[in-house]
């Protein structure tokens, strides 16, 4: 067993990591120890070393690592300052939360040049009016599907901070209307009405 676990660590030269799909229908392949044998518990295939090294399932794997590396190389990691928990945010990020002691972050390093906001407006209700709010919008919708409030959903609820520009522009503009005017009156047994035009 430990030969054949070993051929297979052999033929993962490329990483200390890899990832392999089943041939048949591409979901992952679990290396089964009592049988030797690479198992899909999908389409309940399952592989030798050998008839793994005979199809191309070695390079997907590697392709789907190297795809992770890409993912990874646009990813960054933070320390929460409150509770220590580790932060991982995309390289575009610059103000996210703490998904376990739901604390605000500013993640540093990101607000620089440019795009460097000169303000950054705190949000004026706190999260427990946030989901009273949600929650009274949410009981009027009586076709909402249950799960739609329950607490996994209330759990992903954060505050978002969207920014805005505010700039200066000497602009020049024309504008043509017609615009109509009515009046009424009543004289003896007879209503007269006048429409007036006029060109703006």
């Amino acid at each position: 067993m430990a030969d054949e676990y070993g051929a297979f660590k052999e033929a993962a030269t490329a990483s200390s990591t890899v990832a392999y799909l089943c041939p048949n229908c591409r979901a992952g392949l679990i290396f089964d120890p009592s049988t030797g044998r690479f198992a899909c518990e999908f389409c309940l295939s399952d592989f030798s070393v050998e008839e793994l090294a005979g199809t191309d399932a070695a390079a997907r794997a590697k392709a789907a690592e190297e795809a992770g590396e890409e993912f990874c190389s646009h990813m960054n990691d933070y320390v929460c300052p409150n509770c220590g928990a580790e932060i991982i945010a995309d390289e575009s990020t610059a103000a996210d939360f703490c998904c376990y002691c739901h604390n605000p972050i500013v993640l540093q390093g990101k607000l620089v040049g440019q795009m460097k906001p000169d303000k950054v407006v705190p949000f004026e209700i706190d999260r427990a009016e946030a989901e009273r709010r949600f929650l009274g919008w949410a009981k009027k919708r009586v076709f909402a599907p249950r799960d739609f409030t329950g607490a996994p959903q209330l759990e992903k609820m954060q505050g978002i901070y969207y920014p805005f520009w505010v700039t200066d522009a000497d602009t020049a503009a024309e504008m043509n209307a017609r615009a109509t005017r009515v009046r009424r009156w009543r004289q003896g047994d007879r209503l007269y009405t006048e429409t007036s035009h006029f060109r703006v």
